[in-house]
């Protein structure tokens, strides 16, 4: 299993790398990436559901498979709530949006959870969070 899983990994990511730039979504359609302001939307109808969590724009994020390493990744973090989403984490592939659940009444290291998803090969934005003053859009 853990072979298998290195394998979907790396085939991800060299789809990613190499693959799309060029010939874009599989019958040559580019991925199109869409709107900031839609992506807020999306960002905003989930939080004000769930302030707890935290709505990550990941860039690069195009396949569920691909979201295989970045759950790896994101569940070494310390805070993040294994017992909600999927083992503490989601994945949007249509807004390229990555949930974290964060453990109640905790706080999380969010410099941690950009290197996870660095190291997971690939690049957060920014992500959105909760406030009082309602959603914040913080950028890494």
């Amino acid at each position: 299993m853990k072979q298998f899983l290195k394998t979907s990994f790396c085939v991800c990511i060299f789809i990613n790398a190499f693959i799309l730039p060029v010939a874009g979504a599989p019958g040559g359609i580019p991925v199109p990436e869409i709107p900031t302001k839609l992506r807020a939307i999306a960002a905003q109808e989930l939080l004000v559901q769930n302030p707890q969590y935290k709505s990550i724009f990941v860039k690069g994020l195009i396949c569920s498979s691909c979201g295989i390493g970045l759950r790896i990744h994101l569940n070494r973090v310390d805070g993040i709530d294994r017992k909600q989403l999927n083992r503490g984490v989601d994945m949007n592939i249509d807004t390229q949006l990555v949930t974290i659940a964060i453990e109640e009444g905790k706080s999380i290291d969010m410099s941690k959870v950009n290197k996870a998803i660095y190291k997971a090969g690939y690049d957060p934005v920014y992500y959105y969070e909760m406030s009082s003053a309602g959603m914040q859009r913080i950028d890494f």
